[in-house]
């Protein structure tokens, strides 16, 4: 049954601890934006109030319709990125959104559901899963051409970086190397006769185009949310131990590649002043040191609302996006983060129900999807706020400022009432 389909019992247990969350954490942005020009607090609770009405109006709809729209939806959130790295707004260096005269729309946001979609659609088409787990061959599927036609486009995007620039003229030699191995790969296709798209695709493949994309803007953080969020759904589909020792060693290999080729000067003075935290805390360490003594300055029981010298004194950097929760540590201590981790385990029990309780592996996949998402986002934010993972640019799911985070977070939130509600429809 598509379209609004047959409904059963509302998930209040759901969206109640998604609505409690998001006003804590407006709450909280209004303490943490005092010191800033606007109401960045109103402007949040707008976008939560909004993001309201998208969960319950994608709650009605029946969330199989999305399964059969989940490679549209995630072309289209493709082309969304391509469009930011070519007429996006630039921020701080940054490429990342696209200014809509009233909003500016983050695309990246939006393709955390993308991703979650498609694989979810990608494990759905299997017909028969794999005795003992995954191949680290059958995630990848190394003969199908998207790799070669990925390289060509990869080249293309990253051809002005300096790692490639400082190669001259061998550019092109890689160039037509491409080229070539894209054609051959081609042929090989058509003469095997498997050309459907199930079989050019691959998790792998999948991952790759939005992670490049992101990163070229650059934004590493999210693109390190996309990978967590779609290593948890194909972990969940259960891979080889022997596959998974291989890929470690792969993934160790193409972080080093990615440290020399990829990542900007910052990015990786960030990793360093992680690494060796006290090395420069008026520089590349600043942020992470700010923000660990507004977390110990709040004790057990905190400062009160708006009594928080680091951040009224605006010393904490970035309070009102990546370091939001450092506020709430110093104005509520130890027991009021107590309180939060509660509400977000909460939330992550409630997500989990409804993937334990879906009718099919689509639904089913989608919940484990968006349980990565808001467990990801929550530990790799919370983990850099005090000190133990290095600053990389990710928000707190429904506290962090920005309209494109809540609204991603809330149109997953639709899609797991919608799953909810029909699962007991045949």
């Amino acid at each position: 049954m598509t379209g609004l389909g047959r409904q059963g019992r509302f998930d209040w247990l759901l969206l109640g601890s998604v609505c409690l969350l998001g006003g804590l954490g407006v709450y909280n942005l209004s303490s943490a934006a005092k010191a800033f020009e606007g109401n960045m607090a109103m402007l949040q609770a707008i976008y939560l109030g909004v993001g309201v009405v998208i969960a319950l109006t994608l709650s009605v709809i029946d969330y199989r319709l999305f399964e059969r729209l989940a490679y549209p939806l995630f072309v289209a959130s493709l082309l969304s990125l391509l469009a930011v790295l070519a007429v996006g707004r630039v921020v701080s260096g940054s490429r990342r959104w696209i200014h809509l005269g009233f909003f500016n729309f983050q695309p990246s946001e939006m393709m955390k559901i993308g991703i979650i979609l498609v694989l979810a659609k990608y494990f759905s088409d299997e017909q028969d899963l794999l005795v003992g787990g995954y191949r680290l061959r059958d995630l990848i599927k190394p003969r199908t051409p998207l790799y070669a036609i990925g390289a060509l486009g990869g080249l293309i995007l990253f051809w002005e970086k300096d790692a490639l620039a400082a190669l001259g003229m061998w550019r092109f030699v890689l160039l037509g190397l491409s080229m070539i191995w894209a054609v051959a790969s081609s042929l090989f296709v058509v003469r095997s006769g498997r050309t459907s798209l199930h079989d050019l695709l691959s998790p792998v493949i999948l991952v790759l185009l939005p992670v490049m994309l992101i990163i070229r803007q650059p934004d590493l953080g999210t693109s390190l949310a996309l990978t967590a969020i779609a290593g948890t759904m194909i972990l969940f589909m259960k891979v080889r131990l022997s596959s998974l020792l291989i890929a470690s060693v792969v993934f160790i290999a193409v972080s080093i590649g990615a440290w020399y080729l990829l990542l900007e000067d910052y990015q990786k003075d960030r990793i360093e002043a992680f690494v060796a935290p006290g090395a420069d805390i008026k520089g590349t360490g600043y942020h992470a040191r700010q923000s660990i003594i507004a977390v110990g300055s709040g004790m057990m029981h905190g400062k009160g609302y708006r009594e928080s010298t680091q951040t009224q004194f605006q010393f904490l950097p970035e309070q009102h996006t990546d370091f939001v929760f450092s506020v709430w540590a110093e104005e509520q201590g130890f027991m009021g983060c107590l309180l939060v981790l509660a509400l977000f385990l909460f939330f992550l029990v409630q997500i989990t129900n409804v993937a334990s309780a879906a009718k099919n592996r689509f639904g089913m996949l989608v919940g484990v999807g968006m349980a990565g998402f808001v467990f990801w986002h929550m530990f790799i934010n919370i983990g850099m706020v005090i000190g133990v993972l290095p600053v990389v640019g990710i928000t707190l799911p429904l506290w962090s400022y920005g309209g494109s985070s809540i609204l991603s977070v809330m149109a997953g939130v639709g899609l797991l009432l919608s799953i909810s509600m029909r699962r007991h429809v045949n």
